[in-house]
């Protein structure tokens, strides 16, 4: 059985017509996440904002003509965030940043746990056994 010309053509022509509706379909999905995400981002940006304030995060805010531009810097603390996300950032990149504040807020927290174990560990040792402890410091 051999295909003709036209019929070849018509083939073609269903396939790119297939191919272009589906391609309109995504794009339509992704128009309607990024309209999703347009509706949860001032609110994101805020809460993340507040966070990272909290944290001891250094964060600014400028205006541009699109929207507001939010930086997030520096901070007393290993690592590092430096990133600025505004209104048209993707998603992931916010979601980046709100894992990484929420793992600074969870180290923050740890920190602060084991500190408060230390302070009353230490303060049930006997003067001797802080005396030891104290000798074996300085002599490292």
């Amino acid at each position: 059985m051999t295909i003709t010309p036209e019929e070849r053509s018509q083939k073609k022509a269903a396939r790119l017509a297939a191919n272009l509706a589906a391609q309109k379909r995504r794009d339509e999905e992704e128009a309607a996440e990024r309209a999703d995400l347009l509706k949860t981002l001032p609110k994101r940006l805020m809460d993340a904002q507040a966070l990272a304030n909290s944290l001891g995060v250094r964060v600014s805010v400028n205006l541009s003509e699109t929207g507001p531009i939010v930086h997030f810097g520096e901070y007393d603390g290993p690592g590092d965030i430096d990133t600025e996300l505004t209104y048209q950032s993707d998603c992931w990149e916010i979601e980046w940043l709100e894992k990484r504040l929420q793992y600074l807020k969870e180290e923050q927290a740890a920190r602060a746990a084991r500190l408060r174990l230390a302070k009353d560990t230490w303060g049930n040792l006997k003067q001797e056994e802080k005396d030891a402890i104290k000798e074996f410091i300085h002599s490292l």
